[in-house]
């Protein structure tokens, strides 16, 4: 039995470090060049940030869904397969009708829906072989991710420097099709919130009475709001950062090579944190996080130059690579196991849908009202909060303790 065990733990660790490097392999080839090649294709500052709302809103509503389904309904191995499944063909038909602005924005909502919203169903699937005892290191296989996208983020930014935006389908779909062959070595799991027939002690939990259940947790709704206001300190500048390269004079490589830094380091934390976790208090993790995005976003608004857009990119990946984990272990910490993948995909849809419609809507005004300047000032305020909401009801909680 113990041999079993050992197998299965490697086998399911394996599987889940290639599961996370494929699939931000072929997230990073598709959405993290969309923007560059809609610009290139022509589409105007305003169509850019619709498509960016499209993809934060699709997101934001979706995470939540295809979480609770999870929790309740489809295994996440079927409902991964049939989801990528689905998206190899959309992604061929977006650069068939990319010339029709109504049809491309469509086809990017599905793409958002099919694609973007997997992170999470993957971080929760996670979590649930970890409930059954399989010692799955998810800071070690989710820095797979980090490795893969900064790679492919390089490599991907000089081919369309030397052949043009004509690999982003085809790569997508390679890494595609290599993801799906991890998702079948790893163990499935089954559905905690699906009532049987046999031997059930309690009922389903709705959808509406899981948001409930959720927002009346204190920790969890707290983490939340702050979740919310460092995701749009960081996200907004992510969003805009190749028109910021392309306004400091840089190419896609330089783009690239951005997003090869930004992603490469996440690793150094990911790693410190799969070693220390378990002598490391979560709130002080988060706090540490929160600091370094303060010093990311200060200093990409020190210098107008694109030194200092390259040089803020490592502060990127420290603060990512400690909030990444932090996500999933807080969560797993403070939530009822019936429930945890819902609440994993709500946290991914605060950070990656309301986050980014409200932040993105308001930093387009700002920029053109106040320029770069303006924008700078709204990341950091927004930090400032991230901070405020955190820590002070967790230094009052502690205060009470004592």
């Amino acid at each position: 039995m113990q041999t079993d065990y050992l197998a299965r733990t490697k086998r399911c660790n394996i599987a889940f470090g290639g599961m996370q490097g494929l699939y931000y392999a072929a997230n990073c080839i598709f959405f993290g060049f969309l923007i560059s090649y809609l610009s290139y294709k022509g589409y105007s500052y305003i169509v850019l940030g619709m498509v960016s709302t499209v993809i934060a809103a699709s997101t934001m509503v979706f995470q939540p869904v295809l979480g609770y389904i999870m929790d309740s309904f489809v295994t996440p191995k079927k409902l991964i397969a049939v989801m990528v499944a689905v998206s190899l063909p959309v992604s061929v038909v977006f650069f068939v009708v990319d010339d029709s602005r109504t049809a491309a924005i469509l086809i990017i909502a599905l793409m958002s829906f099919l694609q973007n919203t997997l992170a999470a169903v993957v971080d929760s699937w996670c979590v649930r072989l970890r409930e059954k005892g399989l010692d799955i290191n998810y800071p070690v296989t989710r820095s797979m991710g980090s490795v893969f996208y900064s790679f492919s983020a390089l490599l991907v930014g000089f081919l369309i420097s030397g052949i043009g935006y004509s690999v982003i389908a085809p790569g997508y779909i390679i890494a595609s099709v290599l993801f799906l062959v991890f998702v079948f070595m790893a163990d499935d799991v089954e559905c905690k919130n699906k009532s049987e027939d046999k031997g059930f002690q309690g009922q389903r939990i709705s959808l509406p009475k899981a948001f409930k259940i959720l927002m009346g947790n204190f920790d969890y709704r707290i983490f939340l709001i702050s979740y919310f206001f460092y995701s749009i300190s960081m996200r907004v500048v992510c969003t805009f950062i190749a028109n910021i390269i392309a306004e400091r004079g840089g190419t896609s490589a330089h783009l690239g090579a951005a997003l090869f830094i930004a992603a490469f380091f996440e690793l150094p934390l990911l790693w410190i944190f799969s070693r220390y976790a378990k002598r490391m208090s979560l709130p002080l993790v988060y706090t540490a996080a929160l600091l370094l995005g303060l010093v990311r976003v200060v200093s990409l608004n020190i210098f107008p130059s694109l030194g200092m857009v390259m040089f803020s990119q490592f502060f990127q990946g420290f603060s990512f690579g400690l909030c990444i984990p932090f996500v999933i272990e807080y969560v797993n910490e403070k939530v009822d196991e019936n429930l945890k993948a819902t609440a994993i995909t709500i946290a991914m849809a605060v950070a990656m849908g309301a986050a980014l419609i409200i932040g993105n809507s308001l930093g387009g005004v700002i920029i053109d009202r106040f320029g770069m300047t303006g924008l700078g000032v709204f990341v950091i305020f927004c930090m400032v909060v991230a901070f405020a909401v955190f820590l002070v009801p967790y230094l009052l909680h502690k205060k009470q303790k004592n």
